[in-house]
């Protein structure tokens, strides 16, 4: 129960940071946070990572549900700690940006700018970021902790 209160907080975190965006930034201005570091800066995305399969909302939403029951699956199967808080963070900024694609028409909110990484990363959003983190985790955890029974 604790993973899905985790989950619901990250997806919450998220759809509040981008309604107080959308309401209070305008498109493609820029919002110093820390000079030379941080910025926010509203832009919107229908496509994946980095712009790519712009226009992919067809694709995007089914695909993210069948995803995220693959991951719900393993989140109850699975009781290593480590694992389900990948787990959690992966799954809670995926429903995050399927909450855009279903009810922004297939737009996904971003408006995290930083300079110094702007040719690595474009714009992302607090889901994004949770999304990279669980990622991390997952790749440490089947690299360093997983071990297959014998």
């Amino acid at each position: 129960m604790t993973w899905f209160l985790m989950i619901a907080f990250i997806v919450l975190l998220d759809q509040v940071s981008k309604y107080l965006i959308v309401t209070h930034i305008e498109e493609g201005s820029m919002h110093r946070i820390i000079n030379g570091l941080l910025y926010i800066s509203l832009s919107r995305n229908t496509g994946a990572a980095w712009g790519i399969f712009q226009n992919g909302r067809l694709f995007f939403i089914p695909m993210t549900i069948l995803t995220s029951a693959v991951i719900c699956y393993f989140l109850v199967k699975n009781r290593h700690t480590f694992l389900r808080l990948s787990l959690s963070c992966i799954l809670g900024g995926a429903i995050g940006n399927l909450i855009d694609r279903i009810f922004r028409k297939g737009e996904v909110v971003d408006f995290i700018y930083i300079p110094p990484v702007r040719v690595i990363f474009p714009n992302f959003n607090v889901a994004d970021t949770f999304i990279f983190i669980g990622t991390c985790m997952l790749a440490y955890y089947l690299f360093f902790i997983y071990q297959e029974k014998a």
